[in-house]
């Protein structure tokens, strides 16, 4: 399998820190890219330009993290959140709130970094950081279901935490969330995380 990625993105990184916590990283060429260039190898992999994307052994393509986390969870056989379908499902669903969580900062980082100061449209940032602590205020709420063993809801939260100490350091988010800020420092030790770091 190939897999195109940018150290830049979180959604890639994500991808990259489950296949090695499923131990399938050995079946995987990691392949850096550029976006945002038409002439980057990713355009001739992935019509819209985007990261993460794979290519399977039978060479079918697939894009969007959270289904490469899906299609690399199949070929290991396992459910990395819980063998139990129903607790597997329910913190699928937490997931994918962690996700519009990490989706909300790279919007940010995007507009802080991209954009003329002038052309930031201030109502609408204020806007994705009420929707994060909203979410951030849920995820600490539902913690307890999730915190134990190791879950795609805590790769994607402690990504997202990552993405927002280096984009908004001046934000407490840590404030009253002591279960996540818990599962973050925690994973930040792990070997996947540290492997994928900046590289």
């Amino acid at each position: 399998m190939k897999f195109y990625y940018t150290v830049i993105s979180a959604f890639s990184r994500k991808c990259r820190i489950l296949a090695r916590e499923l131990d399938i990283i050995q079946d995987i060429q990691e392949i850096i890219t550029s976006m945002r260039n038409p002439d980057s190898i990713i355009m001739s992999i992935n019509p819209t330009g985007k990261v993460p994307a794979l290519i399977t052994k039978k060479k079918q393509l697939i894009t969007e993290s959270y289904v490469i986390c899906n299609y690399m969870e199949k070929i290991a056989n396992t459910n990395i959140n819980s063998d139990r379908n129903f607790d597997n499902w329910t913190i699928n669903g937490y997931e994918t709130v962690a996700c519009q969580v990490l989706e909300s900062i790279a919007y940010r980082f995007i507009e802080k970094n991209n954009k003329p100061k002038d052309f930031i449209y201030k109502a609408t940032t204020d806007y994705e950081k009420f929707k994060v602590n909203r979410a951030l205020d849920f995820l600490e709420k539902k913690a307890p279901e999730y915190n134990s063993g190791i879950n795609r809801v805590q790769i994607t939260i402690c990504l997202a935490f990552n993405t927002m100490y280096k984009s908004f350091p001046e934000e407490n988010w840590k404030k009253n969330r002591p279960l996540l800020n818990e599962i973050v420092e925690n994973f930040k030790q792990r070997n996947s995380f540290i492997d994928t770091d900046g590289k």
